[in-house]
């Protein structure tokens, strides 16, 4: 991507002719290419989740995607004015279940860019039409500094097929985006 390039977002879904894109698109981890190529619009079409790229005139930049769930966090709201109960542990969230950048865009800010549209929507739109407290995401271990960076933190210990289950409070993504 060069400067002045125009990129957009958008849902996978509006598209009808992307399969060249999307064979195009590596991100250097064969799991997220292949949930991307082969498994992201049949996740849709099930309400599985909602994937949404960032693309450029010819080729995906990025792409992320969004489901709504549940988690468990027994200490993480300790402090945070968003915390339901004494005894609450269960919170509704959104989960970052994919979240990729094409290889020859990374370490450019991108990532941090998409990853701020990200906020954005479930900050704005999202938590305007369903209760949610929370962003989760199940982390690479290469990824986990990008996550810490963007205010993720790991509220438990729990692991999830080696990934670092790390969360985002809702009030530091209002925090964030009022920052910027």
């Amino acid at each position: 991507m060069t400067s002045g390039q125009e990129t957009y977002i958008q849902p996978l879904s509006n598209y009808v002719n992307i399969k060249r894109e999307l064979d195009q698109f590596d991100c250097d981890n064969e799991l997220l290419n292949d949930f991307l190529k082969d498994e992201a619009m049949n996740y849709d079409k099930a309400d599985c989740g909602r994937t949404w790229v960032l693309k450029s005139e010819h080729m995906i930049v990025g792409f992320f995607t969004l489901s709504a769930s549940q988690t468990e966090i027994k200490k993480f709201f300790k402090k945070e004015k968003h915390r339901k109960g004494k005894h609450v542990t269960i919170y509704p969230c959104v989960h970052l279940s994919y979240f990729a950048i094409h290889k020859d865009y990374q370490n450019q800010g991108i990532g941090t860019a998409l990853m701020k549209q990200v906020f954005k929507m479930v900050w704005v739109e999202i938590s305007r039409f369903i209760g949610v407290n929370v962003m989760t995401v199940d982390a690479k271990a290469k990824a986990v500094n990008f996550y810490k960076k963007m205010g993720f933190e790991t509220p438990t210990s729990r692991n999830q097929d080696g990934d670092l289950f790390m969360a985002i409070p809702l009030s530091e993504i209002e925090d964030i985006l009022l920052d910027t």
